[in-house]
């Protein structure tokens, strides 16, 4: 769901895997305590990965593209960035 304040120190906007009351016409997150520093960065870190990689889906720009795999924590390295870049761009067949 939408953060929109559940978790401090990300944006509104990102998204959050939190416990939830599911009524039959609401979803209301449960109260958070806030996150560990050390998580909290690794959170932040990983938020921005997932909008430069939704940036990099629909505008198909090389450089916001290279900019999220730099961004995302597992990968972060120019040469494993330009080896992926490339394959995950190209248009991909329809299985048969």
């Amino acid at each position: 769901m939408r953060n929109e304040g559940t978790l401090a120190g990300l944006a509104e906007d990102d998204v959050v895997e939190v416990p939830a009351r599911v009524g039959r016409d609401s979803i209301e997150p449960l109260p958070q305590a806030p996150l560990a520093p050390e998580l909290l960065g690794l959170t932040q870190h990983v938020a921005a990965y997932e909008r430069l990689a939704a940036q990099a889906a629909v505008s198909r720009d090389l450089e916001t593209a290279r900019k999220a795999l730099l961004a995302h924590p597992l990968i972060g390295q120019h040469e494993l960035v330009e080896g992926l870049l490339e394959p995950l761009l190209e248009p991909q067949e329809a299985p048969a």
